[in-house]
C-alpha cells in the first residue's frame, strides 16, 4: 500500500467522524469526500474497494456478484443524492441538528449497503475484503465496533478512542470555520490521531492486528475515487 494511497483512506475514515458543513451535504455523492462521509464502520471502505479493479480481482468476483454489488450501491447514492430543502435558512445551531439528523440516517443506509454485501459475497470473498479494508486503514480500523471486539479492547480504550476521534472532528471544525484549514493542517491532524490511536493499544493487540490484515495487497490511488468516477463495479 503506498503512502499517497493511505493517505487518501485514512483522509475518508477521519471524515466520516467529521460534522457534516452545510456545502458538504450539497454534494453528497460518491466522490473522494463523501467516501468518508458514509461513516458506519467499514461500510464505507467496502464500497470504495469493491469499485476498484484490482480488489475485484482479487476476490474473483462474478459477472453477476459485480451488477448486485453496483446495484445495491447506486440504491443508496440515490437515498443520499438530495440535500433537505431549506437548509440555507436554518440557523447555524438548527443547520447542526440537521445535519446531525442526517449524519445518523446516512451511517444507517451505509450500514444496511454494507449488509447487502456481505451477503452478495462468498465467505471466503468477504474475509479477504475485510483483511484489504484493514490494510488500507491501519489503525484506524480500531474506530470500527467489530474491529474493537476481535482485538477485545476494554471499555477504557473504547473510551479513549471516542475522545480522540471526538477531538479530531472538533479540532478540524474549528480549523474550517477560522479558514485555516489546508492540506498541511489535515496531514498534521491526520498524523497526530493516527499516533494518539495506535498508542491506545498494546503489543499484543498491535500484533493481532497486524494478522489481520492478511496478504498485502498494492492497490492503484486512482481506482479508489468511488462510483461516481468510475463505469461498473
Amino acid at each position: 500500500m503506498t503512502r499517497s494511497l493511505r493517505f487518501v483512506l485514512m483522509a475518508f475514515a477521519l471524515l466520516a467522524a467529521v460534522a457534516l458543513r452545510s456545502e458538504a451535504v450539497a454534494q453528497m455523492r460518491f466522490s473522494g469526500g463523501t467516501f468518508g462521509v458514509l461513516g458506519g464502520g467499514m461500510g464505507a471502505l467496502y464500497i470504495g474497494l469493491l469499485n476498484s479493479p484490482t480488489v475485484q480481482k482479487e476476490l474473483n468476483l462474478s459477472d453477476d456478484q459485480k451488477a448486485k454489488i453496483s446495484e445495491a450501491v447506486n440504491k443508496l447514492r440515490a437515498r443520499m443524492g438530495q440535500m433537505p430543502p431549506g437548509m440555507g435558512d436554518l440557523s447555524e445551531e438548527e443547520r447542526q441538528a440537521e445535519l446531525k439528523k442526517m449524519r445518523s440516517k446516512t451511517q444507517a443506509q451505509a450500514e444496511e449497503t454494507k449488509k447487502t454485501i456481505e451477503g452478495i459475497l462468498q465467505p471466503k470473498q468477504l474475509e479477504r475484503l475485510r483483511e484489504i479494508a484493514l490494510q488500507v486503514v491501519g489503525v484506524r480500523a480500531v474506530i470500527d465496533k467489530e474491529v474493537q471486539k476481535s482485538l477485545k479492547l476494554s471499555d477504557d480504550q473504547v473510551a479513549k478512542i471516542k475522545t480522540i476521534i471526538d477531538d479530531s472532528r472538533k479540532e478540524i471544525e474549528e480549523s474550517r470555520s477560522d479558514g485555516s484549514f489546508n492540506g498541511d493542517k489535515f496531514k498534521e491532524m491526520n498524523e497526530e490521531c493516527e499516533k494518539q490511536l495506535g498508542d491506545v493499544l498494546t503489543a499484543d493487540q498491535k500484533a493481532a492486528l497486524e494478522k489481520m490484515k492478511g496478504e498485502k495487497l498494492d492497490i492503484p490511488a486512482d481506482e479508489l475515487r468511488g462510483p461516481g468516477h468510475r463505469g461498473g463495479g
